[in-house]
């Protein structure tokens, strides 16, 4: 007969393994958006250079964007443990724009409108154009949508939900 000696891991050494798991994820997306933008042109006439007329010029655009956190940024040596009253603070860095992604193929000429005593938009100034739609909507990202706020909400949820089960009974998770 075999006998297995089971050695009992103390919270401490089950919270090293399971925040180790956690983090060897590298990046943890958990907000993913997918937006439609239009992106649009219009440039006036110009009398003083001898131009006459509108040009006016409008993108459909579709925008797919993740969010989460770095976890490769994340210190372990700044986690308070207290094994005692069964408590964890962690202390995770800021979510993060993990990807961006403005596909060429999602990119789609909706209207354009030439007067006919002005030229056609250059191939230069369109890709301007849809780089500066670009720029715009990183920004709206980030301020209307709430985009990381939300992602942190969700990465403390799952930090949480997994502490819990180790039998902790107070998960803290703060993000720098």
């Amino acid at each position: 007969m075999c006998l297995k000696i089971l050695k009992k891991h103390s919270l401490f050494q089950d919270t090293v393994e399971r925040v180790n798991k956690l983090v060897m994820t590298g990046e943890l997306a958990t907000m993913e958006y997918t937006i439609a933008k239009i992106v649009k042109a219009e440039d006036n006439p110009k009398f003083f250079l001898g131009q006459f007329g509108n040009r006016k010029l409008l993108y459909s655009c579709k925008i797919y964007i993740k969010a989460g956190i770095n976890l490769d940024k994340y210190d372990f040596s700044h986690t308070e443990i207290n094994e005692f009253n069964k408590s964890i603070t962690l202390i995770l860095p800021h979510a993060e724009i993990l990807s961006f992604n403005m596909p060429a193929e999602e990119q789609k000429l909706e209207y354009e409108k030439i007067s006919i005593f002005r030229k056609d938009f250059t191939h230069k100034e369109k890709n301007e154009l849809l780089i500066d739609g670009e720029i715009i909507v990183r920004e709206e990202v980030e301020k209307r949508l709430g985009i990381l706020n939300n992602a942190e909400q969700n990465i403390a949820n799952i930090f949480k939900a997994s502490l819990l089960q180790l039998g902790y009974n107070i998960v803290n998770v703060k993000f720098e």
